[in-house]
């Protein structure tokens, strides 16, 4: 399974390609040369194939309520820069931004998409939800496959401190065996991660996900599916208030990486 990227994306990061690797591709690079980069401290398998941490040209599509190139050096994992969501001061006001990358080859094997997040608001129970989602269509299979990752902080009042991925219904589902928290009144960002699977005659399907250094199992479970429309990878981030004040989410190092045949 191999991924490719269109050359305007691919733009973006040319610059810190070029001084990570001396100006070789990373598209023709294991992961071996990159052995200090923040998303390399967590995936260790696999061929980096899209890297975006934010320092060129930004060109993501803003979804909703505000998105902007933050320069503050504060809430950032790696440069100067990362990606800035804000919401209205409105309960339940959303903010999301969204990233597209050309599709993956129609092999089956793995692939798995990693990305650190922040939170940053007035108070630990203004943030509602911040999610992290991989939308795949895969003209071969006739789909569109959902993936998505949450964390749930507080909901109507009410405090949560979940971890959720989306099942095949399309509804949030509590993940166990741990738990999850987010410091949403600072500058310290969570490591979210998903691992796909694509089998033929079955569809692309969730290996695990990750949020910071736990792991969950998901082996063989459905995503969500769409009737197909388009080839296509599209990555979202997202963020909502919870209540009448606005909640901030920054976004830095999104990785997503081809594994081939072996379950990373």
């Amino acid at each position: 399974m191999v991924l490719t990227i269109t050359a305007p994306l691919w733009a973006d990061i040319s610059d810190r390609a070029s001084r990570i690797l001396g100006g070789a591709s990373l598209l023709n690079s294991g992961l071996t040369p990159l052995a200090q980069r923040p998303w390399q401290q967590r995936i260790q398998t696999g061929r980096l194939v899209f890297y975006d941490d934010f320092e060129g040209t930004l060109r993501w599509t803003q979804n909703n309520a505000t998105m902007t190139q933050a320069s503050d050096a504060t809430f950032v994992v790696d440069g100067i820069k990362a990606l800035k969501l804000v919401t209205g001061a409105v309960a339940a006001a959303s903010a999301s931004g969204q990233v597209v990358i050309v599709p993956f080859t129609e092999t089956d094997g793995y692939a798995v998409a990693g990305i650190w997040l922040c939170l940053s608001a007035a108070a630990a129970s203004t943030p509602r939800y911040v999610n992290f989602s991989v939308q795949v269509q895969d003209r071969a299979l006739n789909s569109y496959y959902l993936f998505a990752l949450q964390f749930a902080n507080y909901v109507s009042g009410a405090s949560q401190h979940k971890l959720q991925y989306m099942n095949s219904a399309s509804a949030w589902v509590d993940l166990t065996g741990g738990g999850a928290s987010m410091t949403v009144t600072g500058p310290v960002f969570v490591y979210f991660a998903i691992c796909m699977k694509r089998v033929t005659g079955t569809g692309w399907l969730y290996q695990w996900v990750q949020f910071n250094d736990r792991k969950f199992d998901l082996t063989g479970v459905a995503a969500h599916t769409y009737a197909f429309t388009d080839e296509g990878v599209n990555i979202d981030v997202g963020v909502v208030t919870d209540v009448a004040a606005a909640s901030t989410c920054y976004a830095d190092c999104l990785t997503v990486v081809d594994s081939l045949q072996t379950i990373p």
